[in-house]
């Protein structure tokens, strides 16, 4: 094992003669204050866990059924430029109220039915994440029962060829905000309606995969313990009906003129934390081979105020909790994948989260789209199909410095590693690649904060670039605020 080091320095770096394709910022850039040089280390066969991760699911992704425009072909490209391997729908508390029977007969309260989801799924290689309706209710004077609907909901998911699918009960339940028509359930109204629910859909189909119980969040004692603790005590003994625990996941960061909140750029570490905890309370129930998914996670969730809107911060926080989802969980899912998004000027009334803007005709990349797909580039080598191992990083930086992350295909033809300068000022990088052989190629991508601004509908965000290497070492420079991501593949000898 080579020592780490870190060397705490305070030069100025000029790029204005920096040669094309070196570890530096691209020509021009004014000078940079670097303050500090980590060298790391990265083994590759040194694994964080033991399991290989599905890229496809960890980058998984939301869409709404009233973003009409997902059956446009360029929303299935950007897609697949995030590496979604599975989308959910239809969409937050609208699994609460859509009913797709209604919708896919004679409704005109959504603008997508489940029949354009199943033809988008097909098309694009995706797997469902359908947001099952666990409340009876009404249209036009004929009621709809909902366990009746949720079992016709599987039988017709088979029809059509996508049989063995993943079902989401209910969504955010536990939520103050869902009191207004009767859907915030207590832990025990929500396991009353889950668990028949679940028992016939299982019966309907053996091999759909159960999430639940779509828990907003993780940290309030007085609202989220009470249902992660309930549910899990509540599937003691029921292990068939449960495949993954999800919950959200947006930083427990709320932004609002009433009070002073920011984006918490260390927030994302604390995920760590949170899914030992709930594995540990899964197995302590005899449920130690239940799954673990975030089915929505963003930076914040904003009320009214525009504070921290599309920022660098955001564009940061997303690529390293998407780094920290591939060391913690088994699914991930981002809020949210299309939807109209904002624009300080041009679209006040945008949402902050789109990765893809629906408003545009057609939908085109919005700012943060662009720190997922160089999270997908480095960590997935743009291939959401074929698994990755995790592998440890020894980092002498601390988190709320940078972050690293690093990846190895499970076949061992490829490498990629994910730093994070949430920084004010540049760092430097020597990142030592032990226990791999030679590198044929070694490809890199950086984003900071200037192309993050003038990323919307820009395809030149991304700068490429070819990092300087000697033997197994790359050198890097990350600028204040960036990202980078490296691709090498290998030689196989």
């Amino acid at each position: 094992m080579k020592n780490l080091a870190v060397i705490f320095l305070l030069v100025v770096v000029s790029f204005a003669g920096c040669r094309s394709g070196s570890g530096g910022p691209p020509q021009g850039d004014p000078s940079l204050v670097v303050s500090h040089h980590y060298e790391l280390v990265i083994d590759g066969t040194a694994y964080f866990r033991q399991d290989e991760v599905h890229p496809g699911f960890i980058l998984g992704g939301n869409t709404g059924a009233w973003s009409e425009r997902l059956t446009y072909p360029e929303s299935g490209e950007l897609m697949g430029g995030l590496g979604h391997g599975i989308l959910r729908f239809p969409g937050g508390d609208a699994a609460n109220d859509y009913c797709w029977v209604y919708e896919l007969e004679e409704g005109e309260d959504w603008k997508i039915k489940i029949d354009e989801y199943v033809a988008f799924l097909k098309e694009n290689r995706m797997k469902p994440l359908f947001g099952v309706n666990i409340f009876d209710h009404e249209y036009n004077g004929i009621q709809h029962n909902a366990l009746a609907e949720a079992v016709a909901l599987v039988e017709y998911m088979k029809d059509q060829g996508l049989g063995g699918g993943y079902y989401e009960l209910g969504n955010e339940n536990d939520g103050p905000w869902n009191a207004h028509d009767g859907q915030q359930l207590t832990i025990n109204e929500y396991l009353e309606k889950y668990i028949p629910i679940a028992e016939a859909m299982k019966a309907a189909d053996p091999e759909i995969k159960l999430l639940g119980p779509a828990v907003s969040g993780y940290d309030n004692p007085g609202q989220h313990k009470p249902y992660i603790e309930g549910f899990i005590e509540g599937m003691r003994g029921r292990r068939d009906l449960v495949d993954y625990f999800s919950y959200h996941y947006y930083g427990e960061t709320w932004i609002d003129r009433s009070n002073n909140n920011r984006i918490n750029l260390d927030r994302p570490q604390s995920l760590a934390g949170q899914a030992r905890d709930i594995r540990g309370q899964l197995a302590a129930a005899g449920l130690s081979d239940v799954k673990l998914a975030i089915t929505e996670y963003n930076a914040a969730v904003w009320g009214e105020s525009n504070v921290d809107k599309c920022v660098i911060e955001q564009g940061l926080w997303l690529a390293d909790f998407i780094g920290e989802a591939f060391c913690h969980l088994d699914m991930a899912t981002v809020w949210i994948s299309l939807t109209p998004a904002y624009d300080p000027i041009r679209k006040p009334k945008g949402d902050p989260h789109a990765l893809i803007d629906e408003s545009a005709n057609p939908p085109c990349p919005a700012k943060n789209y662009w720190p997922c797909a160089l999270a997908f580039k480095a960590l997935a080598n743009g291939d959401r199909d074929n698994p990755v191992r995790v592998l440890q990083v020894n980092s002498p930086a601390p988190t709320s410095q940078m972050t690293v992350y690093a990846t190895r295909a499970a076949d061992e033809s490829w490498a990629g590693v994910l730093l994070i300068n949430k920084g004010k000022t540049a760092v430097t990088v020597e990142a030592s690649m032990d226990n791999f052989p030679g590198f044929t190629e070694v490809r890199g991508w950086r984003m900071g904060e200037k192309e993050y601004n003038q990323g919307y509908n820009n395809e030149k965000t991304l700068v490429e670039f070819v990092p300087d290497c000697e033997g197994n070492v790359i050198s890097l420079l990350l600028p204040p605020l960036s990202l980078v991501g490296i691709s090498a593949h290998c030689s196989g000898e």
